[in-house]
């Protein structure tokens, strides 16, 4: 299922969860481009853009996400608990007036830098709607919206990001290597095979052949098992020879050389070993071969500070946000009416096998698949996708988030 054709464009700028005010005005829905559903100050804002947004987060979220819910037996995605005591759908439906006011706070000081859309991105953002309702024709149906409204409320969210980005990239932040400097550690976990059923045992016993017969299986515990890959690791043996030898996979780790919160054992053991060093430690009931590859880790070190870099530069944008918000313009909601505009039923339609075949199944770089969810991916599937809404719902009304704008 293909998600997008080469074009990466922002699509929200949820930063932070504003305080949303509701009015009760009429609850009368005429045409959407003329039907007030919220201000902003002075500013009326249509059900038009609402709507808009709300079907998008809807279709995109369907398409990405409605495949591992279906794998975990949901009929309808937007039913399930968001994990906040609201279901998906009420989440995200509160999440459209957040970013509708956020966008709106954020581009208020556009010109503070300077910023305007030029030809080149708002054609690009053309080019996206274009192949985006080639993608998903179906769309037109539930958005109420024309192609050209659709790029005036995407260019509006665009700015906001690029608003959002220059406060960030302005940000004077500094990391110190107590904060980034990181070793890393290889190891291999021995654990118990689990106990078979008698009806298993006897399936295999059944299904016995004469290869398995000549090659009986390792019924040695998984102390023992380590204890011989101990043997083998200090014997010189690189822990990937060791891992082939015993048909597992080497796992890497790493960790901070200071100030490490953790009480993993790899790292409490790591942490005193020498760089070289292999040593064998259990783990509740598995066993851990641990080496210590070295005592300073370029990768690992860079890969923290890229992190510390990012979320500093995020807090440096949050406290200028919130002082935005502060002086911001009063935002009102017309519960009234958007009370009507919900989402109930799944509207997003995979692509037949006619429209999937010939060029279209070419894979490029910058073409997106969704994969069948692995073990990780359907363990967090409900909290992936609450996550992957156009609008989190984890900050407090008045406090502001980190931001999640979702590049494409």
């Amino acid at each position: 299922m293909k998600l997008y054709k080469g074009i990466a464009v922002l699509t929200a700028a949820v930063l932070a969860a504003g305080t949303v005010c509701a009015c009760g005005s009429s609850s009368t829905i005429g045409d959407y481009a003329t039907t007030e559903v919220a201000k902003y100050g002075s500013e009326s804002i249509k059900l038009e853009e609402a709507n808009f947004w709300l079907r998008y987060q809807q279709m995109m979220n369907e398409a990405y996400y409605g495949y591992m819910y279906t794998y975990f037996g949901y009929d309808n995605m937007w039913t399930v608990d968001s994990g906040n005591g609201q279901t998906l759908a009420d989440q995200t439906h509160t999440s459209v007036m957040q970013q509708l006011q956020q966008m709106r706070i954020l581009n208020d000081h556009a010109a503070d830098y300077g910023i305007e859309l030029t030809d080149d991105q708002k054609a690009t953002i053309a080019e996206h709607i274009n192949l985006f309702l080639e993608d998903y024709p179906n769309f037109g149906e539930y958005c109420e919206a024309s192609e050209e409204a659709m790029c005036g409320y995407m260019e509006l969210n665009e700015k906001a990001v690029l608003v959002a980005q220059a406060v960030k990239d302005s940000a004077d932040v500094e990391v110190t290597s107590e904060e980034v400097d990181a070793y890393k550690v290889e190891y291999l976990t021995f654990t118990e095979p689990a106990e078979e059923s008698e009806a298993a045992e006897e399936t295999a016993a059944e299904g016995e052949t004469e290869a398995a017969e000549t090659e009986p299986a390792d019924t040695r515990s998984a102390q023992e098992k380590a204890e011989d890959a101990l043997e083998h690791a200090q014997a010189g043996e690189e822990l990937s020879a060791v891992a082939e030898e015993f048909e597992m996979t080497v796992s890497n780790a790493s960790y901070l050389v200071t100030g490490e919160e953790s009480e993993d054992i790899k790292y409490t053991t790591s942490a005193e070993m020498a760089a070289g060093d292999v040593q064998l430690v259990q783990d509740g009931e598995s066993w851990v071969l641990l080496k210590k590859v070295n005592d300073l880790d370029a990768d690992a070190t860079e890969q923290n500070r890229n992190t510390a870099i990012e979320q500093k530069k995020a807090e440096a944008f949050n406290e200028q946000y919130a002082e935005w918000a502060k002086s911001a313009a009063s935002f009102t909601v017309n519960e009234k009416i958007w009370e009507q505009i919900t989402i109930t039923d799944m509207i997003y339609e995979a692509p037949t096998m006619e429209e999937t075949t010939g060029a279209e199944t070419e894979a490029t770089a910058e073409e997106a698949t969704v994969p069948a969810p692995t073990g990780e991916e359907t363990a967090a599937a409900e909290e992936t996708a609450a996550e992957g809404t156009a609008a989190a719902e984890t900050a407090a009304a008045e406090t502001p988030a980190e931001e999640t704008s979702a590049a494409e």
